[in-house]
């Protein structure tokens, strides 16, 4: 027997933010998380206790969601459209680890989210590259439309995250090699970086002489940004960074 918790489930999904998410996971994974409680979870499902979520309730909000879309802060409020299969199975990873939570700190006797199917997955079509024409064309649009058609150039030709690009250093730079070191987890004026998730994502990676010459065209560029910036330039060292120095 569980005395039941006075809180209602979006009360709990607060408290399970901030004690058992953001002092533990990463910042994007956090960002993740809220994203999904405060535009999807509370607005459908925070009025109800937390004792009294069951099944029932999930499942008819997972049928909701695939039908019609998400709620707004009004609940019964519709807006934008249906969503997808993998985007309705992520809310129930969430809501089965929130409540894995509550259990193991003795708000309810069990995880009702246990007693739910999720939707199944499609089957996703085989990811296709872009072939040699095709490459062409996006750095023909990259360099006449981004800030930063280098940055295409370095994705093309290494295949390298965009966590990983955009937290690239210049000293992590030794042509014709790039050693992957970190990656940007959370951008603006305090900006988080942390290695790769795994061991296998710190490594070597080549750069063609295309890259190579990209790259220096940068250096160049970036180097008189500086300048005109002053003492405002935030250095982190990093090869794109916009006009003031941050990520």
């Amino acid at each position: 027997y569980v005395e039941p918790s006075p809180m209602t489930f979006g009360e709990y999904l607060d408290k399970w933010l901030s004690e058992k998410v953001e002092p533990y996971l990463r910042p994007a994974t956090v960002e993740r998380y809220r994203g999904i409680v405060e535009n999807h979870l509370k607005p459908a499902l925070g009025y109800i206790p937390l004792a009294r979520l069951s099944p029932l309730e999930l499942q008819r909000y997972y049928t909701q969601a695939l039908k019609s879309g998400r709620m707004g802060a009004n609940f019964g409020q519709q807006i934008g459209g249906p969503l997808s299969v993998a985007t309705v199975r992520s809310h129930h990873r969430t809501i089965h680890a929130a409540l894995a939570q509550a259990v193991r700190w003795g708000l309810v006797a069990r995880n009702v989210a246990d007693a739910v199917e999720p939707p199944k997955m499609e089957i996703q079509p085989e990811m296709r590259a872009l072939d040699a024409e095709e490459t062409q064309r996006l750095l023909e649009v990259a360099y006449r439309e981004s800030r930063y058609p280098e940055l295409y150039v370095l994705a093309v030709a290494t295949g390298m995250r965009l966590g990983e690009l955009l937290g690239l250093r210049w000293q992590d730079i030794e042509p014709p090699v790039v050693h992957v070191r970190q990656a940007l987890k959370k951008a603006g004026p305090n900006p988080m970086f942390a290695p790769p998730k795994t061991q296998h994502g710190v490594r070597v990676v080549w750069l063609p002489p295309s890259a190579v010459a990209a790259l220096e065209s940068l250096r160049v560029r970036q180097q008189a940004e500086k300048a005109l910036a002053g003492s405002s330039y935030e250095d982190h060292d990093l090869v794109f960074a916009q006009a003031n120095g941050r990520p």
